[in-house]
């Protein structure tokens, strides 16, 4: 887990990255993303306090976008969309754009 240092660490970070032309922050909170290796992506399970500091570095930099693809089920629907729409609340000046969706795999066998 990040301690204090590091989360500020990561709302530096992003402003410097912002500053430096990129145009903002992207992160998946779905089980429909892996690695390369077939695991969950380590953003899967990203705290809250991490998300915001991320979102705040947006704010010192000035702009940028905010974009979040979510699962929505944990730990519930309505906990998350409230995540999802109060971490940029009052953070970012450019656009955010949340993605959800829910993935069943199915199996085909054919002949």
């Amino acid at each position: 887990d990040a301690n204090q240092e590091d989360i500020q660490r990561m709302r530096e970070l992003t402003a410097e990255a912002v500053r430096a032309g990129a145009w903002g922050f992207s992160t998946s909170r779905t089980i429909a993303h892996k690695t390369l290796a077939g695991e969950n992506t380590p953003t899967l399970r990203a705290p809250e306090n991490e998300l915001m500091a991320i979102a705040m570095g947006l704010k010192d930099a000035g702009w940028g976008m905010s974009e979040m693809t979510s699962g929505w089920k944990t730990p519930d629907p309505a906990t998350e969309f409230a995540r999802v729409r109060g971490i940029p609340g009052g953070c970012v000046r450019g656009p955010v754009g949340a993605q959800g969706y829910e993935c069943r795999l199915r199996r085909f066998v054919g002949a």
